[in-house]
C-alpha cells in the first residue's frame, strides 16, 4: 500500500559496559556479597534509566519535546477512525490514539541485548558486562545535547553504586600510524574495497583427486543490506584467507621496519 512519511523518529545508540579489574571468576569459589559484580552493577546501573511504564527518569530528558497541538490531535483522530472503520478488532479510538502517538511522536528507550565475558555457563562470575541500548528521539531533542544528559545520568549513579567497578571510557585509536596502515594495506590486498569482492592473490580454484573446484571466498560487509546486526557475515573465516593476510601483514610490517633501519 502506497503511503507518505512526514516524520520519523532519530536515534542515539550506545553501548553501556561495566569492567572489573578482577578476572572472569567462578561462582563456587569466588561468589561473595562483598565481592562487586560487573553483572549486578551494570543491571543495576540500567535499572535507574527507566520507571513505571516505561518513563526515562534522565534529568531534562523530556525537556525539549513539543507539545501536542489541536492539528495533531485531529490528524491521528482522523487515522484511528480510519483503521478502526476497516478493523474493527483494533478497538476503541482513545486506546488506537495512545498508541500510535507512543510509537510515532513519543520518546523511547530500549535495551536491546547484554554481554558477558567468559564461558557462557551458569558458573562464572564475568570481569565485563556490557549492554546495548537505544534513545528514539523526537523533534526539537538535539543529539548532542542527549548523549551529554545519557552520559552524565550513567556516570552520577554509577558513582552511588560505591563500588570498585569501573565504566567504560570511549576510546579513538591513530588510523594515521604505522601499524594501522601496515594493516589496512594488508587488509586491501587480501580482501580489495567492498563490493568488488577479493582479489585473485590466492587461486580462485583448487584441483582435489583430478577434480577441479572453486575455493569458496569471503564475504564483503553486509551490513549496509543487512543494518548493524552483530550475527551479520563481515569478517573472514577461510583459513588461507586469514593465513594469507597475516603473513602480508607481517611483510610489510617488516619491510617496512628494515627500511626505516636502514635510514
Amino acid at each position: 500500500m502506497p503511503c507518505l512519511t512526514y516524520g520519523l523518529r532519530g536515534v542515539i545508540h550506545a553501548t553501556v559496559q561495566v569492567e572489573s579489574d578482577h578476572p572472569d571468576l567462578h561462582s563456587g569459589v569466588d561468589g561473595s556479597e562483598l565481592m562487586d559484580e560487573s553483572l549486578k552493577d551494570l543491571v543495576m546501573l540500567l535499572a535507574k534509566l527507566t520507571g513505571p511504564h516505561g518513563r526515562i527518569e534522565i534529568s531534562g530528558f523530556y525537556d525539549p519535546i513539543l507539545p501536542v497541538t489541536d492539528a495533531e490531535k485531529e490528524r491521528y483522530a482522523e487515522i484511528a477512525n480510519t483503521l478502526i472503520h476497516r478493523n474493527p478488532a483494533l478497538g476503541d479510538s482513545e486506546t488506537l490514539i495512545a498508541s500510535l502517538m507512543h510509537r510515532w511522536r513519543d520518546a523511547s528507550l530500549t535495551i536491546h541485548r547484554f554481554k558477558v565475558s567468559g564461558p557462557e555457563n551458569s558458573t562464572i562470575i564475568p570481569r565485563m558486562a556490557s549492554a546495548v541500548l537505544s534513545l528514539r528521539l523526537v523533534p526539537n531533542q538535539e543529539v548532542a545535547v542527549t548523549k551529554r544528559l545519557l552520559v552524565n545520568f550513567l556516570e552520577d549513579n554509577f558513582k552511588k553504586l560505591d563500588t570498585k567497578n569501573h565504566l567504560t571510557e570511549p576510546w579513538l585509536g591513530d588510523p594515521d600510524n604505522e601499524l594501522f596502515q601496515t594493516l589496512e594495506e594488508a587488509i586491501m590486498d587480501v580482501w580489495g574495497p567492498i563490493g568488488e569482492g577479493r582479489k585473485a592473490s590466492i587461486s580462485s580454484r583448487s584441483t582435489v583427486n583430478g577434480t577441479t573446484k572453486p575455493k569458496a571466498s569471503p564475504m564483503t560487509s553486509s551490513t549496509l543490506t543487512n543494518g548493524s546486526d552483530h550475527t551479520s557475515v563481515a569478517s573472514p573465516t577461510n583459513p588461507t584467507v586469514l593465513a594469507e593476510l597475516r603473513a602480508r601483514a607481517c611483510g610489510r610490517w617488516l619491510l617496512a621496519k628494515e627500511t626505516k633501519d636502514k635510514k
